[in-house]
């Protein structure tokens, strides 16, 4: 496999700088997402956890914006509980997010692969 991240010491993004610039909604604030794939005009997003961090302790915004995500017909989203470093990963529970749902896809890295070649698929030929 290729090296997928260009700059493994990047830091991420600190968008609090962001709050408060849309004055009718102070609290309107940017959010990143972990993972995107396209193919064909459909779009994988999933969203990276480390274990211990709880699903319901995300953010509200992030909460929404992943969920008005799935409710659209070309996207997937999943929320993967896990982590990816040059050195290790770790790859736990892989959860799909559809119609305000929470729904467990699987465990670990074999199914993640797994998944991601049955979206592709999916995308290849819908």
């Amino acid at each position: 496999m290729t090296d997928g991240m260009r700059n493994h010491n990047a830091n991420h993004v600190d968008f609090e700088f962001l709050m408060g610039v849309i004055k009718s909604n102070l609290k309107f604030q940017a959010s990143d997402i972990g993972m995107v794939m396209e193919r064909k005009n459909k779009f994988l997003f999933a969203e990276w956890k480390r274990d211990g961090q709880e699903l319901k302790d995300m953010k509200d915004g992030q909460k929404r914006l992943l969920k008005s995500l799935s409710n659209q017909d070309n996207n997937t989203v999943w929320i993967i509980e896990g982590y990816s470093l040059p050195s290790e990963r770790h790859i736990g529970r892989i959860y799909k997010l559809k119609q305000n749902k929470i729904i467990l896809l699987g465990t670990g890295e074999s199914c993640l692969l797994k998944k991601i070649n049955a979206w592709y698929d999916y995308a290849e030929n819908s």
